[in-house]
């Protein structure tokens, strides 16, 4: 069986390399197709094409009719290797022995190679709903003669905005040319494809060629033909909105849809974007990270106080289980939702058992470590832990209060930008600068209000810390911290840790709230011990 994938009417113009590199990313099919995995396969191939020609097809050969287009091919059939004489019936055989095997990968590509070059094709084979365990007797295949058409073109020109020079680029790197072969092809130099490349996956929202490729052969083996119908079904699969105790939540859905999920709390970084590499492992780990909105978190619910929002979300997290059909999930949450992991852990451990907050982060309600430093510290340290919208948010309000010559404020607008990648100023002393100059501004005799409201918020905490206090039983939270983390004392959080049984921690190298970003590899393999149970997860 050829597990690569030849284009029609262009496979005299790829050489081995090409071929092998274009079967590398085929051979990860599997983990294209378990992002579908919950779309009803009847109607995938319902279109007046052949180009969607699919069937589901028994271990005899025998099939049944899934499109119309098949239908009109081939109406008086029905055995696949009656209709299909030339083609290597033994690779297909072999293909659907191998993916009767419980450990089988969900798809397999076989291309098949007739007596003339018209007579090729390519057969995609894939798995239906496969139970761990049992073995599968039928599956769904799809027919199709390229890697590329029009349908992606229109696609991804007017869903992402890759111009015509980009799309030519693309639909070579999908047919598995390298840079200096495609460079060659379109008289262009390979920098200038390199320029080029970058550009296409920052519009497509991918970390690389890699995902690209999969992304472009999941559209044009799966999803439906027409543009419009193709992003309304990748959104569709991705987000939902339900309705909790009269609350509507939205939730979105990262990684596999098929794989093990676990709750994931939105913290610090523009809620749960950690970037698109920390999602490609999240694919390759088997994970499925619903990810969630938690209350008072620039919701239009917002509550009035900090303890009406750990209310509110303690109430709602068993019905949004039952909402979600998930009997137990594991949280991972980021920075200030620390507070939520644990109250939630403390309060549900029979639903949750285990949690990971990912740098920089200890409940707010641990005010202990904090007594020593003076309220306006403890406000920053507050505020970077909530969001750095929140602090620039309030460096905005009380701009007047800056000096006009010393730039503090336009570098703090700066630096707090709604961009995640802005976080990165955090590693930078020029911005370290400006935090200290925000110290020294609320030390001022008109902030005497604000400090008094602050002290009120941190008091609010107190049940809380009261509440998580006492060991619970299968109750465990691990932080992953920045040991060049600049904002928050490495020290007071390993001390919170050291005082409550329930907790762990760990070291990564690098600033704490951009960990998701340098170490998603890393931190996805915590994530991954805990969700599948690993006895040692939450090892040092």
């Amino acid at each position: 069986m050829q597990d690569f994938l030849e284009t029609w009417g262009n496979a005299a113009d790829l050489d081995e390399a090409a071929l092998n590199q274009l079967g590398n990313h085929l051979g990860r099919a599997s983990e294209v197709l378990d992002r579908i995995s919950k779309v009803d396969s009847s109607g995938l191939g319902n279109q007046q094409s052949a180009l969607g020609l699919e069937a589901v097809v028994n271990f005899d050969g025998s099939y049944t009719v899934k499109s119309k287009a098949w239908e009109a091919s081939f109406p008086a059939s029905r055995s696949l290797f009656d209709i299909l004489p030339d083609w290597h019936h033994s690779d297909i055989e072999a293909a659907f022995f191998e993916m009767r095997k419980a450990d089988s990968p969900p798809a397999r590509l076989v291309v098949c190679r007739g007596d003339n070059s018209t007579d090729d094709c390519m057969v995609l084979i894939y798995a239906g709903n496969q139970s761990s365990g049992e073995l599968t007797s039928s599956f769904h295949i799809r027919l199709l003669r390229s890697a590329w058409s029009q349908r992606l073109s229109m696609y991804f020109s007017t869903q992402h905005g890759l111009s015509t020079a980009e799309l030519s680029v693309f639909e070579l790197f999908v047919k598995g040319l390298s840079n200096q072969t495609i460079a060659q092809h379109l008289g262009k130099s390979q920098e200038t494809i390199r320029t080029q490349s970058k550009a296409i996956y920052a519009k497509i929202g991918v970390s690389g060629r890699e995902a690209a490729v999969r992304f472009a052969l999941h559209l044009q083996f799966m999803l439906p033909l027409d543009p419009t119908a193709t992003s309304k079904a990748l959104k569709q699969l991705e987000s939902e909105v339900i309705t909790v105790q009269g609350y509507k939540i939205g939730i979105t859905r990262k990684g596999m849809l098929s794989g093990k999920p676990f709750i994931l709390l939105h913290g610090i970084v523009s809620g749960y974007e950690f970037g698109a590499t920390f999602e490609e492992e999240l694919r390759r780990a088997n994970l499925c990270a619903i990810c969630v909105e938690r209350p008072g978190y620039g919701r239009s619910d917002n509550p009035k106080t900090t303890e009406t929002i750990l209310d509110e979300w303690l109430t709602i997290f068993p019905a949004l289980l039952d909402a979600l059909g998930l009997e137990q999930s594991c949280l991972v949450t980021h920075a200030s939702g620390a507070t939520y992991v644990a109250a939630t852990l403390a309060q549900h451990p029979k639903r949750t058992g285990r949690g990971i907050c990912i740098s920089a982060g200890m409940p707010n309600f641990d005010g202990v470590s904090h007594k020593k430093h003076p309220v306006s510290h403890r406000f920053l340290y507050w505020c970077l832990r909530n969001s750095p919208e929140s602090l620039g948010f309030y460096f905005k309000a009380y701009a007047a209060y800056l000096s006009r010559g010393d730039n503090y404020n336009k570098l703090i607008m700066a630096n707090y930008a709604r961009n995640p990648s802005d976080c990165k100023v955090l590693e930078d002393r020029a911005h370290v600068n400006c935090v200290i100059a925000g110290y020294k501004l609320l030390e001022r005799p008109k902030m005497m209000g604000l400090r008094g409201d602050l002290i009120s918020l941190w008091q609010d905490m107190e049940r809380w810390k009261k509440i998580t206090a006492s060991p619970q039983p299968h109750a465990h939270l691990h932080h992953i911290w920045g040991a060049k983390d600049q904002m928050i004392s490495l020290e007071a959080s390993q001390a919170y840790c050291d005082s409550h049984s329930f907790t762990s921690w760990s070291i990564l190298e690098g600033g704490g709230h951009l960990l998701p970003f340098s170490h998603p590899q890393q931190i996805v393999h915590r994530i991954a011990r805990m969700v599948h149970d690993a006895p040692d997860w939450a090892a040092q």
